[in-house]
């Protein structure tokens, strides 16, 4: 704890407003123990409510990577080290789930009408996972988006931080839930000519991006992983034995498995994944991001990434009988 401020921003070192004066009592500090569900879930979202007395972090997303780990989780029982593997895997969006059912039940209300028809036959029988294959996807993920443009661009037009806010998953979201009469665009008299809208922007954005055939468009096309090794950025001629090729992915900030780009040139996704079996440490899996060498003429350089993109379970083994079985070398240091 601090005598002022919450130590987000740096103090005047000459002032003693930001020293320490103490810590959270430990029996204060956020826990859990033995809940009701026997089931615990983070996944960067916030932990503690409104009412917490002290300041934790300003950080935390949005809880909807941890609501999905629990819908999984809740739907059934025996969890084996391959199922907590596999759910890594995760590409639940419950932002574009909830979008998904929005505009399907505005095409039941509109049978006959062929735009309508047209979102019954996309959106219908999709599982609302941002899968790389899926067309559903990339349309749900374009037309949430162009939610922010339609609805919170013209609001918020006149701030600085317009462009960011526009764009803010929470309040598009709850848009889709909410659909508040007084947040309908001027000149627009229902939510659902709101969504017959954004579906008509996003048919044709992807028409512009992906091509007139909507057989090529899929979410993966719009979420293309491209690893770049810092010498590749600066002399590209040697990407070719630098970087990996480029993968379509799946996922985004939204969903368990992230993986998704904030901004052209950026892509934010798991450094490694990791799962521990507590009654038998030899079957504790492991996948790096690449590899465990960062020398591109090593074979661990990126022997993993195959393994990272598929969202594979790779055994790390712990006892040294385990280790034994599959170690290819030993290093020894002698002082």
């Amino acid at each position: 704890m601090r005598r002022s401020g919450d130590g987000s921003r740096p103090y005047p070192g000459a002032s003693p407003d930001g020293d320490w004066i103490g810590y959270v009592p430990f029996d204060e500090l956020p826990h859990v123990v033995d809940p009701p569900g026997g089931r615990i879930a983070t996944a960067n979202n916030r932990l503690v409510g409104g009412d917490y007395p002290y300041k934790v972090t300003r950080g935390g997303i949005g809880p909807w990577r941890a609501a999905a780990l629990f819908e999984a989780l809740e739907s059934k029982e025996r969890w084996t080290v391959d199922d907590m593997a596999r759910l890594q895997g995760e590409r639940l969006s419950i932002p574009h789930r909830d979008l998904g059912r929005a505009l399907l039940e505005a095409a039941g209300r509109h049978k006959g009408d062929a735009l309508w028809d047209e979102v019954a036959r996309e959106m219908g029988g999709w599982d609302w996972r941002l899968e790389p294959g899926s067309r559903a996807a990339a349309l749900a993920v374009v037309a949430f988006r162009d939610i922010g443009d339609r609805v919170l661009a013209p609001r918020l037009a006149s701030f600085p931080e317009a462009k960011g806010l526009t764009r803010r998953t929470a309040a598009i979201h709850r848009l889709v839930l909410e659909h508040p009469a007084a947040w309908l665009p001027s000149g627009v008299g229902a939510w659902d000519d709101v969504w017959r809208g954004v579906w008509s922007d996003a048919v044709a954005e992807l028409t512009r991006s992906l091509g007139p055939d909507r057989n090529h468009w899929s979410y993966g096309r719009m979420n293309v992983l491209r690893v770049h090794h810092p010498l590749a950025r600066a002399l590209p001629w040697l990407s070719r034995w630098l970087d990996p090729p480029a993968v379509e992915m799946g996922g985004s900030g939204t969903t368990p498995n992230v993986l998704w780009n904030p901004e052209p040139g950026v892509f934010e996704g798991p450094s490694m994944r990791f799962v521990a079996d507590m009654a038998n440490p030899d079957e504790t899996r492991l996948v790096n991001f690449m590899g465990q060498s960062g020398h591109p003429g090593s074979a661990n350089y990126a022997d993993q990434f195959p393994a990272w993109v598929k969202v594979q379970s790779l055994r790390l083994p712990f006892t040294d009988e385990a280790v034994a079985r599959v170690a290819d070398h030993k290093l020894v240091l002698v002082p």
